[in-house]
């Protein structure tokens, strides 16, 4: 795959779920929104940002073929660093989408990685790639996800990093696909997808906003996920709002779904 058709395929994935409305805990086009300081207009300015760097750090993924995976992750750390601070910049200060970033440059890093060390690309050899780079991040400190990492003992974005995105591969990626194949529209197969997620995952956006609230969250999402109604949804949208509950690690999860689909059609 050339590098500007993958770097498409990110933006239609990041587009896809932005665009998917009744999203618990994220921003949607219209209606109830968790965050004050977020909405839609600059969720795709800091978009316009992602879709230049996921070139440069493909790029670098690529650059970096021959390197172990100690060496090579340096290099594409100080790659995204640059296109981090142009983010926060686009978002006026508001860290939102550096998660998103984070995923879908280190997918696409390490899908060039393989690709031109004429590797076979499938599920598998790119999460165990995934796995082999991400073991070499350093995680941050003095951050609001390094305090509820230590706080809760909670792995967050690093860990499913580090595990290969398993819960990606394993679980949501072959769930998706499943529901499309059943006829569900690709936006019920968003928000079942996302469900799913903030039911399972330990996401740190949420014991960040509201930590007391987590498990309460999480048996809502697997509640509405097998009483799967209209009515429901909107009711759970309208408590994550109240609440300032927010699911942004769930959030990044499902486009790394859609884009894995993508990639592996």
């Amino acid at each position: 795959m050339e590098i500007i058709e993958f770097a498409e395929k990110v933006k239609q994935s990041i587009m896809e779920q932005l665009a998917t409305e009744k999203k618990p805990g994220l921003v949607c086009p219209n209606g109830v929104n968790p965050h004050i300081d977020v909405d839609y207009p600059l969720m795709l300015r800091g978009l316009t940002v992602i879709n230049l760097h996921i070139l440069t750090l493909a790029y670098a993924g690529s650059a970096t073929a021959e390197l172990a995976p100690e060496k090579a992750i340096q290099v594409i750390k100080k790659t995204g660093a640059s296109a981090e601070k142009e983010l926060l910049e686009a978002t006026e200060g508001v860290n939102v989408l550096k998660g998103t970033f984070f995923a879908t440059a280190l997918f696409a890093a390490c899908y060039f990685r393989l690709q031109s060390n004429g590797m076979e690309i499938t599920e598998r050899t790119l999460s165990e790639e995934i796995a082999k780079l991400a073991k070499f991040i350093t995680p941050e400190r003095d951050t609001k996800g390094a305090i509820v990492r230590e706080s809760f003992d909670v792995g967050g974005a690093l860990q499913e990093a580090q595990s290969g995105y398993e819960t990606v591969f394993a679980v949501t990626l072959p769930m998706y696909r499943d529901l499309l194949s059943k006829g569900e529209s690709k936006s019920d197969a968003n928000r079942k997808v996302l469900l799913k997620l903030i039911a399972t995952i330990d996401d740190t956006c949420m014991y960040s906003r509201q930590c007391s609230l987590v498990n309460d969250a999480k048996k809502i999402a697997d509640y509405v996920l097998n009483n799967y109604t209209e009515e429901n949804v909107d009711a759970m949208c309208s408590y994550f709002a109240r609440t300032s509950l927010s699911t942004g690690g769930s959030g990044d999860l499902l486009i790394l779904t859609i884009l894995a689909n993508k990639i592996f059609k």
